[in-house]
């Protein structure tokens, strides 16, 4: 029973300084949480000893938890990670990939696109921000290295934190983004994986200056 609270708490807490429900450099405290999630003070404190292993909290002795902060600087680590491993697991692994899971991701995409081209609504939004993670779990789900799949765990965490502290940053090239998915797709079923690689490098790329460009334009369309 012991274990289940402290995954029942560690996911909540999780969650909510994921989606800025604590806010970044808010300060947060013991009694709270558990007036909140209605769970003790061992379960939670173990939740939050591996939330902090994930660099999402400081635990400072005397004054509280730290909700951890998000600068340019993270985006940066964020993507700098991302374009390290992922280029590299389409080269190694990708023609591992079963093709009925590439030609159903590609059909998803394509519907989406269709969908999009004709309005952008905040279901569509919601629909985008899924597909965007199943298509990149992909790669990762072929991989046999669980230290790269541990990684990936943590940075999928922060880029779900990232859309919402910095406005939902894909808005800005949503039609671009699922046709460069289609695009990577595309030379992977005819297992051009090299060409596939350089694509999913400038896709990420795009992104970044994309990410960036929303924080630097619009300076006061988040309060964090």
């Amino acid at each position: 029973m012991k274990q289940n609270l402290k995954e029942i708490a560690y996911k909540k807490i999780k969650e909510n300084i994921l989606e800025c429900v604590y806010e970044p450099n808010s300060i947060l405290n013991e009694e709270r949480l558990q007036t909140e999630l209605g769970i003790s003070r061992t379960p939670i404190r173990e939740a939050l000893s591996c939330i902090e292993h994930e660099g999402l909290i400081k635990i400072i002795p005397k004054k509280g938890i730290l909700v951890s902060n998000f600068t340019i600087s993270d985006l940066y680590h964020i993507y700098e990670i991302r374009m390290l491993h992922e280029p590299y697991l389409i080269r190694t692994y990708a023609g591992n990939i079963e093709k009925e899971i590439l030609v159903e991701m590609r059909a998803l995409h394509v519907s989406l696109l269709e969908h999009v081209q004709h309005g952008y609504t905040p279901e569509m939004q919601k629909e985008l921000y899924k597909l965007d993670d199943s298509f990149h779990a992909i790669f990762y789900s072929v991989c046999p290295n669980p230290y790269m799949k541990s990684i990936y765990e943590l940075v999928k965490s922060l880029s779900q934190r990232q859309r919402i502290m910095i406005g939902k940053i894909f808005d800005t090239r949503v039609i671009s983004t699922i046709e460069e998915h289609i695009e990577i797709i595309d030379l992977i079923l005819n297992k051009d994986l090299e060409e596939a690689a350089s694509s999913m490098i400038k896709h990420m790329s795009k992104s970044l200056k994309a990410s960036i460009k929303t924080i630097t334009d619009n300076p006061l369309s988040t309060r964090f």
